[in-house]
């Protein structure tokens, strides 16, 4: 299945049908800071990699008409398991693995998650360790 933001549809001659419910997505962007406070850094001047929560609506391609089997969009990203990895770590929390079930620990204020070859995909993790983050 393919999603797409409600623009991203048009831009493709479809139309989310009326009365659809778009579904929420939580992802990252990662971004330059320089020290000063201005975003971009120019050459020699220090700077800090920034990560900003962002929110998102997204309709699946079942939710739209008038897009030929063909025309699904695809959509550019530059995410990387490696990115989602530095995110992770610049959060502060405390992230463990081993065991079979992935959840948040209030008593000892930890992620548990299982070891990353048990997920079915890099995005399966990310998913999965962004999601037991915002508790």
């Amino acid at each position: 299945s393919r999603w797409a933001g409600y623009r991203q549809w048009q831009s493709k001659g479809a139309q989310v049908r009326r009365g659809e419910k778009g579904t929420l997505v939580v992802f990252y962007k990662e971004i330059d800071k320089q020290q000063n406070g201005a975003e971009g850094a120019d050459e020699g001047e220090s700077s800090e990699r920034r990560y900003v929560l962002r929110t998102s609506v997204l309709f699946n391609r079942d939710q739209v008409d008038g897009l030929p089997p063909d025309g699904e969009p695809q959509l550019e990203s530059d995410w990387t398991a490696d990115k989602f990895d530095r995110f992770l770590d610049k959060t502060g929390a405390v992230v463990r693995f081993g065991g079979t079930q992935a959840f948040y620990s209030l008593q000892t204020d930890h992620i548990q998650l299982p070891m990353r070859e048990h997920f079915k995909s890099p995005e399966g993790y990310a998913a999965t360790a962004a999601h037991e983050l915002v508790h």
